[in-house]
């Protein structure tokens, strides 16, 4: 069963998704593209040219130049931005994929939005299993009303593409998704799990896929890669949707937790409160 002191995290799941059921059943939990996210600014910065300071691009404005120069470096900074905005994503889209999970199983609107109106399921994973796929530390989003500032000399370092910028970008979101209190990790794809292709070949051997990105950093290959990676990650513990009556998949999910020995419990309304908590175990006698 779970102790009572491992630091757990929660994803969401709806009855309805085959996947979930069958990676709850394997011990997976799926890293996914940026672009698979359910909100289309995930990994957005206002991007800084070099010779442009945070403080610059806020306030540059000079009272002895003219409106028509305060336009064309306005115009400058954005293109630069948008530059480096769309190369950034691109490459993260490609070479990183992110675990998204929350802090709280007893969230109403997350049972609401992710596990198909609390007819679904909840799963807690033990933070310290992930970081050890990852093999770096998950964090909390910050939600803010303004986007994360990058400044451009920071996206390369020492020749290498700079995964602490991307983690810092993929830290901050908007304060309209507060309310989902998520914690994030970031895998890096390794060699093995990225294809190269000459272009010559690349239409002959690969197929577009739903199931693949591909992509062009240079004129001499292409890669592609799975949009979602799976890795081996054992459940902690389940929590059943309040609405969740469909008795085959109560059944399937007790016998999991029966056969993994963790607990799985049932959400219900607090009492006297708009509020849920778990309720009673579902965990069968053992003999």
């Amino acid at each position: 069963m779970n102790k009572e002191n491992d630091e757990l995290v929660y994803k969401y799941y709806s009855d309805e998704s085959k996947y979930a059921f069958d990676n709850l059943k394997n011990e997976y939990i799926s890293f996914s593209s940026l672009g698979m996210l359910n909100d289309p600014l995930e990994g957005y910065g206002a991007y800084m040219s070099h010779d442009i300071s945070h403080d610059e691009l806020i306030e540059h404005d000079d009272v002895n130049k003219s409106e028509e120069q305060k336009e064309a470096e306005r115009e400058a900074l954005e293109n630069v931005g948008n530059m480096f905005s769309e190369w950034d994503k691109n490459y993260e889209s490609f070479a990183c994929r992110v675990f998204c999970a929350s802090n709280e199983y007893d969230n109403c609107l997350l049972w609401s939005y992710y596990a198909n109106s609390h007819k679904g399921f909840c799963v807690g994973y033990r933070k310290k299993d992930i970081e050890k796929i990852t093999n770096s530390e998950m964090f909390d989003v910050q939600y803010n009303k303004r986007v994360y500032f990058v400044d451009t000399k920071n996206i390369v370092k020492n020749d290498q593409y700079n995964f602490d910028e991307l983690k810092k970008s993929l830290s901050v979101k908007s304060e309209l998704w507060r309310h989902e209190d998520e914690c994030r990790a970031i895998y890096r794809l390794n060699k093995d799990e990225i294809a190269t292709y000459q272009p010559s070949r690349y239409y002959d051997d690969i197929v577009e896929s739903s199931e693949m990105i591909f992509a062009t950093f240079n004129f001499r290959e292409k890669m592609c890669s799975k949009k979602y990676i799976l890795k081996a990650c054992r459940p902690a513990v389940i929590y059943l949707g309040m609405k969740m009556l469909d008795e085959e998949k109560i059944k399937n999910l007790r016998e999991i937790a029966y056969y993994k020995n963790i607990d799985i419990f049932k959400m219900k309304q607090k009492s006297k409160s708009y509020g849920i908590e778990k309720g009673s175990s579902l965990n069968p006698q053992r003999v």
